[in-house]
């Protein structure tokens, strides 16, 4: 019986401005993939589902969590504005989130939004 190798992507969250921002961002993504590099953007669809109290330990993958979302938000629309988030969600449900997600939590706390955690 062969092994297959599956090889999990870090995840790494930057927020950018403008079109030009944007590029660079997407030009690392194309050097981190030349040489072997497993980093990816998060699946943001994911992240707003899992913010929902009871879905943070969820795993959406990219193919269903558009649905998922649909029919966890109905008046979900792509893009959420800033003002449509903090209508939607707070602080407590990303603390909640970041509990089970490491990545999350070490970003935060980069930030200074995970004290106390």
């Amino acid at each position: 019986m062969t092994k297959k190798l599956i090889l999990q992507r870090t995840r790494h969250f930057f927020s950018v401005e403008g079109e030009g921002e944007q590029s660079i961002i997407k030009w690392i993504q194309e050097l981190s993939d030349q040489n072997g590099l497993h980093v990816h953007h998060p699946n943001l669809e994911g992240l707003l589902l899992r913010l929902m109290p009871g879905k943070e330990s969820l795993q959406p993958d990219r193919a269903n969590v558009q649905a998922m979302l649909r029919n966890a938000w109905p008046n979900y629309k792509k893009p959420a504005d800033a003002r449509t988030l903090a209508g939607k969600f707070t602080l407590a449900d990303l603390l909640r989130v970041a509990k089970i997600d490491s990545e999350l939590s070490t970003m935060l706390s980069i930030i200074g939004l995970n004290h106390g955690q």
